[in-house]
């Protein structure tokens, strides 16, 4: 955090999970009073783990701080220039037919069950008639892969997702759940190019990935194309993975992404497109 707000962003976004139940007590002291805010703002998203408490330390807490007014209470938003938009969503309000929230929904058949997916797909209008840049924030990830075993899972979220967004050129989908900081290369579908990243290692602990070049994945479609395989020894003589943070840049189309470590470090990989 202290990192972060040193580089002063003019916004800075929580992928969600604050541990364990996102109990009040919890989004006050390990959210909301240690955020690094941005000079524009700081956004939130809803999580598996906010819900164990139904939500109730996100919305009554968190999102009632100045920290993250910009949200107006709500757990999903949008932020656009004339070449950007950025969609947060909330993908764990719905997720309550899932086990413990893991899997990642926007949308449900109760009442109310639709705005969210209807105000995603008017949004996802303007972007492709205006021909802008999109990018995707959610807790929940689009597939998960396990390094050692060198498999991907994908979810239901990935088929939504990139159906919504099949008119869209290009889009980066940034999501957290998994602790892990992982990089793919980009999946092509159709005319619709997805940058997929996981950015869900400020959660600890974390086992590192192996050397990316001895990851195969069983399914072509999915590349590694830089995850955090560093560690440190904490002060129990547990080895874990160094956390970070992701840094994205926009200017005009351009977009550069950095990710640097626990350390402040910039790491080998590094985007500028």
């Amino acid at each position: 955090g202290k990192f972060m707000a040193a580089r002063k962003p003019d916004y800075t976004f929580h992928l969600g999970d604050v541990y364990y139940s996102g109990l009040p007590e919890e989004e006050s002291a390990k959210l909301v009073q240690v955020w690094p805010a941005g000079a524009r703002g700081s956004l939130a998203l809803n999580s598996n783990h906010e819900m164990y408490a139904g939500g109730k330390g996100y919305f009554s807490v968190a999102l009632r701080d100045r920290k993250f007014a910009l949200q107006n209470g709500l757990s999903y938003f949008a932020l656009q220039n004339r070449n950007w938009m950025i969609l947060g969503l909330d993908t764990a309000y719905f997720a309550d037919t899932s086990a413990l929230y893991q899997d990642g929904y926007l949308s449900s058949d109760g009442t109310n069950g639709t705005v969210q997916l209807d105000w995603l797909n008017e949004m996802l209008r303007l972007a492709s008639h205006s021909d802008m840049n999109v990018i995707i924030l959610t807790h929940h990830d689009g597939f998960e892969i396990d390094p050692y075993a060198n498999t991907v899972t994908f979810k239901k979220l990935y088929n939504v997702m990139t159906q919504a967004l099949r008119g869209v050129k290009k889009w980066w989908w940034y999501w957290g759940h998994v602790h892990a900081g992982v990089a793919y290369q980009k999946i092509v579908n159709g005319n619709s190019t997805l940058y997929p990243r996981c950015i869900g290692h400020g959660g600890i602990p974390w086992e590192p990935f192996p050397a990316v070049g001895s990851i195969h994945l069983n399914d072509k479609r999915v590349t590694v194309d830089w995850a955090e395989d560093k560690t440190i020894t904490d002060g129990n003589g547990q080895e874990r993975a160094l956390n970070g943070y992701l840094m994205v840049t926009l200017d005009g189309d351009k977009i550069t992404e950095t990710l640097y470590d626990e350390n402040n470090n910039a790491t080998s990989w590094r985007l500028h497109y």
